[in-house]
């Protein structure tokens, strides 16, 4: 059999003959029974589901297992055959018994439907060390494909030729072969591809300039939303709903419309001629049933899908032109793939390209998704999430009971027969508590928390409730319709979003034979564009509230008259987005649209003329009582100054604002307007969310804004150097309900250590009930070096002063597609509220907590030392600034001049434990000025250096970090201190590597430096086992077995304050260090140097202990400090290079004397672990 004919063998129609030549082709080592052997039918589902089970047939693998062969022939309309894969795989668990049979290849098929399911089935048996009987089987919705006509069958015929290939077959290569996690990634691979070409094609058009403003986000942003229609279209298909003969019902359409549309009018015109009069004269027409370019039925299908935004209101937009060959390549790929209309979960791990799926390809797709700090969230782990805050909002209701969690997570109703049966007792309230339930995400990305919750609450309902299975897609409406809401600031976000949510009703819409399918709900005013974060303009607040119901508020709307028309603006706008989600006003969406972008103009409008007339009316009065003492009116002349300089600008502001109302962007979002029926009942029940991974330098221009409103502090979590997502903690707390609301976020944990997250943490400590925390520690969640966590958290009038709740520290032990509620369950804990420290979150053993708290006890941070620490030194471009050996040397020969330019350079990877490893790099530090220090103007002064520049240019005018002129570097005021002894330390290491450095060397960007008083003494400190335990618990993880060495949580580390005589100890040892690290022979006969230097460093290690522990080790007999100031000798009075040999003699002598048997210092050391189990110890073993 050719790859051709077992191709055509896999789409045609299910026969056994059929069936046995593609086994014939794939398994050479197989048996076909003479007679058939049926299976009798014990089970209650093959009755009901089957006409009957055949055995037919072995395969022997080459490894020695073998496979049995089965023919399932299922009843007429009994189940979906494409659809119910685990029913269909439980058919014939049974059958498969380890040690008899390893596995079955079973063909499912159905009379009357062209389709039929092939799937894999293996079971194996073990038991391990304790005797547990442990079972593993393949998963029902991994390993299996729908073949038959109107299936693409590319996936199964590629890798079921594999196996025809291959000279030997195991059971792992029929695992393989039938697995098809990889297809998702593939596919997006290759979707962005097409993407990008469409997008490229655009750029290079007049249409640039002509429709898109020179917009390039608006071109990739038009694509995105073209492309997602598409694929839309690609999943409506396969339901039958497009292409209609005039004379068939929906259900019974074109299954392969859109390839065989385009094959029909393949030209250049294909946009103009095709997609436009189809997507906004047809699908979005409810008067436009027969689409004219074919002739056929297609339903209308609303929801704002296919209403033309900004930019496809321009005339010209219907014009565009694309090359007939890249939507020829764009359905030549789409038809590779089988596009399923099963919406897939957790379980159904990458199968077909399902709705669920698209969610993870459209949100790699959005605008610069990791500079702007978002990332995709795993799909466990959303399931997970999405779990927990359902329970926890179950069990605030109800009260905390088993059963709920055993409902919500494995939709278990318990022992229905059981007079104290939870959930059948509490049938009805929970039935009330998920219908009432208000949900929202504030930065939504694609939607994946909301889909989750959406999913969860979905299932549950049918659960409680087996009626409803026949109205899945009116459940599933009643949902998001009152219950899901959310906000991104990114339209593209929004888009995608809206999509997913059209695309999970689509999923479950069944169409009556006669009927029209149902029109999709709008979403406009329930997932939504705007800045989750600003609920204001330019300073001023656009915060709606009634005065009478939140009297300890003010606000700019604080007049009796303006409450007046804010109660009746958000009663209208209540009702009118009510009217607009529903399809059935359709015929008015234009007209409920415009009045309520009507209202919400007129409201921001007259609140802004209102504050205006406030303030003129305080500076006239001011105007009319000025004070004939000169003191007293001057400050009133400055006041009324003031108050007119704050008229004018709120003038401009409203000037500003009027153009931004009619945009389909805006920077702000008006909670309190937008979901007044969600805040007319407290808030939200739930908050979730991925909030973006932004880090401050990138947010400058909102800075003032999230620091003051109205000239008033607005976010009380504000910190200069806060990253974003700190203070979506603070919004996602404003917006919950303010009892009994529960959230949760999964993001960066920079914020339990950092010093810029101590106001969020006394804020979560002060304001809400921590319930949980998930630590991710170095196990890389997003593919990205993000150290992660996830936090619940419960909103309550009335926080105990004690409480405990559940932690759990993730490791990499965890495995691949295990439900993350199995690991939580093995692995956590609980843990008491005292360890929530606004100084750091520490989360450890109590043990190990009492440990971290003397350290802290026993030490002043360093950063109170007065101790500033600077990053190593920016270039925005190495390759030009950082120098060779040959080229420094080539430039002083041409320009000697050039050689007071050129410093020496070490890179983080130079950089080691008390010492470093010269690279011959150098810097070119043609700085930009610093305090007296006019600017290397090397155009000028230095032409050879700046011919060299010249071949840079062009990538040097483009960088970021650059000074006055391209041939610069960035200004850097403390660029002086690179010169004066330092410590200076690698960002990114498995442990601690801190260098005192007296050469001057400067230090790029991987490292960080301070300069001061007493550094060595810092230094021996600083790369004591001791700091480098505790540094475990306070830093960040960059996710591949190394800390994160930056300057917030070094400067948190707490040093012992001692005498300027006591500290001599350590700063002998690092010079003995240091130099025993250096010297390049060998210093004593019998130990080698790094043997010699691990000792000294061993005794730094019980010297810095005593520093933190000197009673504890007082009364264990374990000091050490006092016997080791009589053992060392000082070395730096003696000149490293002239009097090496003096150095290499004290060093041997100390060396010999601290490791002779009798030594008192060495017998405590070895003490420690014995004498001190639970501190010592506990910091040198783990």
């Amino acid at each position: 059999m050719t790859k051709e004919e077992l191709h055509e063998q896999l789409r045609a129609e299910y026969t056994r003959d059929n069936w046995k030549k593609i086994v014939n082709a794939i398994f050479p080592n197989r048996e076909f029974f003479a007679t058939e052997e049926p299976v009798d039918m014990t089970k209650q589902a093959q009755r009901d589901l089957t006409q009957k089970i055949i055995r037919f047939g072995n395969i022997k693998l080459d490894d020695g297992n073998s496979l049995a062969l089965y023919e399932v022939q299922l009843k007429t309309n009994a189940t979906h055959l494409t659809r119910n894969r685990v029913g269909l795989r439980n058919l014939i668990t049974n059958e498969v018994i380890p040690g008899v049979v390893d596995g079955a290849l079973i063909v499912y098929n159905q009379p009357g439907h062209g389709d039929w399911r092939f799937s894999f089935y293996s079971k194996s048996k073990y038991w391990d060390d304790e005797g547990n009987e442990i079972k593993k089987e393949t998963h029902p919705k991994r390993y299996t494909y729908v073949l038959g006509k109107g299936e693409t069958c590319v996936t199964p015929r590629e890798r079921f030729w594999h196996l025809v290939e291959k000279r030997t077959r195991t059971i792992k290569d029929v695992l393989e072969a039938f697995s098809v996690e990889k297809v998702s990634k593939e596919f997006f691979v290759k979707y962005k591809k097409h993407y990008q070409s469409f997008v490229d094609s655009l750029i290079e058009s007049p249409y640039k300039a002509n429709i898109f403003g020179s917009n390039e986000k608006a071109i990739r942003d038009f694509i995105k939303k073209m492309l997602g229609r598409i694929v839309f279209l690609q999943f409506l298909q396969k339901k039958g709903w497009l292409d209609v003969p005039l004379d068939k019902h929906y259900g019974e359409g074109n299954k392969n419309f859109l390839a065989e549309f385009f094959e029909a009018n393949k030209n250049d015109a294909f946009y103009t001629n095709c997609l436009v009069p189809l997507f906004f004269e047809t699908l979005n027409n409810p008067k436009g049933e027969i689409f004219k370019v074919t002739g056929t039925k297609f339903p209308y299908l609303n929801g704002g899908l296919f209403e033309r935004d900004e930019i496809e209101k321009k005339a010209k937009a219907d014009f565009i032109v694309f090359k007939k060959e890249l939507f020829e390549n764009l359905f030549s790929f789409f038809g590779e793939y089988n596009f399923t209309i099963d919406e897939s979960t957790p379980d159904d791990l990458d199968v077909g390209i399902d709705p669920e799926m698209l969610g993870h390809i459209f949100e790699n797709l959005l605008e610069d998704n990791r500079e702007k700090g978002a990332f995709y969230t795993p799909k466990l782990i959303v399931q997970y999430m999405c779990q927990e805050v359902l329970i926890q909002y179950l069990e605030l209701h109800l009260g905390k009971h088993e059963a709920i969690a055993n409902f919500i997570r494995y939709k278990d109703r318990g022992d229905e027969k059981a007079k104290d049966n939870f959930i059948r007792n509490n049938a009805s309230k929970i039935e009330k508590l998920l219908d009432d339930v208000k949900i929202c995400d504030p930065a939504i990305g694609s939607g994946a928390f909301p889909m989750g919750l959406l999913q969860e609450i979905f299932h549950a309902k049918l659960a409680l409730d087996w009626t409803l299975l026949d109205k899945k897609g009116e459940v599933k409406r009643a949902i998001i319709q009152n219950s899901i809401y959310g906000v991104d600031k990114d339209k593209g976000a929004v888009d995608i979003a809206r999509l997913r949510f059209w695309l999970s009703l689509i999923v479950d819409e069944e169409v009556k034979k006669g009927e029209k399918p149902q029109p999709l709900p709008n979403f406009d005013y329930k997932i939504m564009q705007g800045d989750s974060l600003l609920e204001s303009f330019k300073g001023y607040s656009l915060k709606y509230h009634d005065i009478q119901e939140e009297p300890q508020q003010t606000d700019l709307f604080n007049t009796q008259t303006q409450v007046n028309l804010f109660k009746k603006t958000h009663t209208d706008l209540a009702k009118l987005e009510k009217d607009f989600f529903d399809p059935k006003n359709n015929h008015r969406k234009e007209e409920i649209r415009n009045e309520i972008d009507a209202l919400v103009a007129h409201s921001i409008e007259q609140s802004f003329k209102d504050l205006i007339a406030e303030k003129k009316k305080t500076a006239t009065s001011i105007s009319k009582n000025i004070a004939p003492d000169r003191s007293k009116k001057a400050k009133q002349e400055k006041t009324i100054a003031t108050l007119q300089a704050g008229i004018e600008d709120m003038q401009q502001a409203l000037k500003d604002i009027k153009p931004l109302l009619k945009k389909d962007e805006k920077p702000w979002f008006m909670w309190h307007l937008y979901f007044k029926d969600v805040f007319d009942k407290g808030g939200f029940d739930i908050v979730i969310g991925n909030p973006p991974y932004i880090r401050q330098e990138s947010i400058t221009d909102i800075k003032p804004y999230l620091e003051k409103i109205d000239g008033k502090p607005n976010y009380e979590v504000y910190n200069s150097t806060s990253d974003i997502y700190t203070y979506f903690f603070e919004l996602g707390h404003k917006i919950l309900k303010n009892d009994k609301g529960v959230f949760s976020y999964i993001c960066s944990k920079q914020y339990t250590r950092g010093r810029f997250g101590q106001k969020l943490r006394e804020h979560l400590v002060n304001k809400a009930i921590i319930s949980g925390y998930i630590d991710f520690h170095e196990v890389q969640v997003f593919g990205a070096t993000v150290d992660t966590s996830i936090i619940f958290f419960q909103k309550s009038q009335t926080i105990p002063e004690k409480y405990t709740f559940l932690y759990c520290l993730v490791g990499n032990d965890i495995q691949k597609n295990i439900p993350l509620i199995e690991y939580v369950e093995k692995n956590g804990w609980m843990m008491g509220k005292d360890i929530l420290n606004p100084n750091s979150w520490s989360f450890a053993p109590k043990n190990e907590i009492d440990i971290i708290k003397q350290i802290e006890s026993f030490g002043k941070r360093l950063i109170d030392y007065g101790i500033k620490i600077n990053l190593g030194i920016k270039t925005g471009f190495n390759d030009a600034f950082y120098l060779s050996k040959e080229i420094k040397d080539f430039l002083i020969k041409a320009e000697p001049k050039s050689e007071q330019l050129i410093v020496k350079l070490l890179r983080g990877r130079n950089i080691k434990r008390y010492v470093s490893n010269f690279a011959d790099t150098w810097l070119l530090n043609t700085h930009n000025g610093y305090k007296d220090i006019p600017a290397i103007r090397v155009e000028e002064d230095y032409p050879k250096v700046f011919e060299y520049l010249k071949q840079f240019k062009t990538k040097l005018e483009k960088r970021g970090d650059k000074g006055w002129h391209w041939t610069n570097l960035r200004n850097c005021t403390y660029i002086d201190e690179f010169k004066e002894p330092k410590v200076t330390w690698i960002t990114l290491s498995d442990k601690a590597n801190f260098l005192y450095d007296k050469e001057g060397y400067f230090v790029n960007n991987s490292a960080y430096f301070f300069t001061g008083q007493n550094l060595k003494y810092y230094t021996a400190i600083l790369n004591s086992k001791l700091v480098e335990w505790y540094f475990n618990y306070i830093a960040t993880h960059s996710g591949v077995g190394t800390n994160r060495w930056e300057k917030t949580y070094v400067e948190q580390i707490p040093i012992p304050e001692i005498p300027k005589d006591e500290m001599k100890p350590f700063e002998i040892l690092v010079d003995y260090i240091t130099f025993i690290k250096k010297y390049s022979q060998r210093i004593s006969p019998y130990t080698p140097n790094d043997h010699m230097a691990a000792n000294f460093e061993e005794l730094v290690d019980a010297c810095v202990y005593e520093l933190y522990f000197k009673e504890h080790m007082e009364e264990k007999g374990l000091t050490v400090l006092n016997e080791v100031k009589q053992l060392l000798k000082s070395i730096d009075h003696l000149n490293e290079k002239t009097q090496a040999d003096k150095i290499v003699k004290i060093i041997n002598a100390m060396y010999d004397e601290y490791k002779s048997t009798d030594n008192i210092i060495r017998r405590r050391i070895l003490d420690f672990p014995v004498k001190s189990p639970d501190i010592i110890n506990v910091i040198q073993n783990g």
